[in-house]
Formats: structure tokens, C-alpha cells, sequence
């Protein structure tokens, strides 16, 4: 089996239906499909069991957070790649799971771009061919649209469920930058990300991130002067339009964006 989706949801049973309609329409067939429930109260146990024949796996009990929610699924998953599709979220089209192998060579991390979709308009967010230690200071991998073999989750012993937002980007930056994982960037839309999940807190995010660094990678950030503070770099030019219409677009956003 080449690849593994996996969709965590809590009680969005809206985005849930929409996300296994976007998993189940792809052509491309050589994949299982595991859904992790946070022990919804909803009608999201309603949506799974109405799909059930088209879900391998699923369960529906309390986690302690995102990152315990999907590491259960890793840890379920039999395919060679795993790609988190969460509940809300969708693939572009119905073929882009197919295109993304296409012209792959068995590289450790396979990823595409991305559509921001805010309430009021959409984002499109390209990703370079070449990643560094640089990119990583401000900007990460989105899971909806990143293929990674199952195996190096292992190796490198699953998400880091203390680090409580940014625990995916903690894995790419350690992948990547310290351990040489091999990658490819495809050219295409693989996902559309709605805003407004935990992954969308930027501040939460930015001091997670400073703190990782901080902690793990202190020689690059002291050596290198062009490696400046991520509050630095949200607030330069380049990316400050982006931010502030992110955080106008969820909770509480207004006041993080007022306090700048």
C-alpha cells in the first residue's frame, strides 16, 4: 500500500462529510483511509458510520491534544506516505493525490502548494523548490499538502506532543536541516486549508518556534545574522499583509493584530 490519509476531527461534523468527499473522489486508488475522532458530541460519529465503507480505520475517544491524534494514526497506518487531510479540509481536485507520485522518486518528503481559504477571499501559497534552514525560520510545510514516509515519523519517534502547535514544523525543521531528508516540491495546488484551526494561532506559533530554535538550533540563530527573530520577520513587508488578513480571519485575531 502506497499511501496513508488520515483526518483528525472534534466535533465538525460539517467539515468532516466534506473532507472524506474530497479523500474518497481522488483517482488515485492505492491508498487506505484512517479517520482519528476526539470523542465528538456531535454528529461527527453519525458521518463516519454513514462512510464506514469507506473508512479502513477509525475510533472515537479523547486525546490530549492534535499531535496525540495524530500520531494514533501513524501509528495505525500501514501505507509508505502519510498525508493529514483534516476534518475541513480538502484536496484541490480529484486527481492530485496521483499527480503528486507522477514524477516522484521515493523522496522522504513530497509536498505541493496551498489555498489559504479565508471567509472573505483566497490565498495561494507557493513553496520553493530549494528548503533551508532560512525558510524554516518563518515559514513551514502545511500537512494537507505533504507527503512523508511513514517510516521517518517512526525514526525520528513520532510528533513531539509537548510542543502543543507547532509540533509539525518542529519535525520538518529536524528532518530536514539536521538530518538530510530527501525532498521534492511539485508544482500544483494539492489542498485547500480552511483558516481558523489551532494551526492558525500565529502567536502561540511564533513562540513555540522561537523557543525550539532557541533551544535546539541556538549556534545557527547566534552565527548568522540574517537569521532574525520570527516577530521581526512577521513584521517585515514582505509578509505583513498576509498575516494581518489571517488574523483578522480568526478568533480573537483582531486583538493579537491591535497589540503589534
Amino acid at each position: 500500500m502506497k499511501l496513508s490519509i488520515i483526518t483528525i476531527n472534534y466535533n465538525n461534523a460539517e467539515g468532516l462529510q466534506k473532507t472524506i468527499q474530497s479523500v474518497v473522489s481522488q483517482t488515485y486508488s492505492d491508498f487506505e483511509y484512517i479517520v482519528i475522532d476526539g470523542g465528538s458530541t456531535d454528529t461527527s460519529i453519525d458521518i463516519i458510520n454513514l462512510n464506514a465503507d469507506k473508512i479502513t480505520y477509525w475510533v472515537s475517544e479523547k486525546d490530549s491534544g492534535v499531535y496525540n491524534a495524530q500520531n494514533k494514526g501513524i501509528l495505525k497506518a500501514k501505507g509508505e506516505y502519510v498525508i493529514f487531510l483534516n476534518s475541513g479540509d480538502c484536496f484541490k481536485s480529484n486527481n492530485v493525490v496521483e499527480y503528486l507520485f507522477k514524477d516522484s522518486q521515493g523522496q522522504d518528503i513530497i509536498y505541493g502548494d496551498i489555498l489559504y481559504e479565508l471567509p472573505n477571499e483566497e490565498l495561494t501559497q507557493i513553496y520553493p523548490d530549494e528548503l533551508d534552514f532560512g525558510f524554516f525560520i518563518h515559514n513551514t510545510l502545511p500537512h494537507p499538502c505533504t507527503l512523508i514516509k511513514r517510516e521517518l515519523l517512526i525514526k525520528y519517534g513520532l510528533y513531539k506532543e509537548a510542543i502543543k502547535i507547532c509540533a509539525d514544523w518542529a519535525f520538518f525543521v529536524d528532518a530536514i536541516c539536521k538530518e538530510n531528508a530527501t525532498y521534492k516540491h511539485v508544482n500544483l495546488i494539492i489542498s485547500v486549508f480552511l483558516i481558523g484551526g489551532l494551526s492558525s494561532d500565529i502567536s502561540g506559533s511564533t513562540l513555540e518556534k522561537e523557543l525550539y530554535l532557541n533551544t535546539y538550533y541556538k549556534l545557527f540563530m547566534n552565527e548568522n545574522e540574517k537569521l532574525v527573530k520570527l516577530q521581526d520577520i512577521i513584521k517585515a513587508r514582505s509578509v505583513k499583509s498576509i498575516v494581518k488578513r489571517i488574523l483578522t480571519a480568526i478568533p480573537f485575531g483582531e486583538k493579537l493584530l491591535n497589540k503589534r
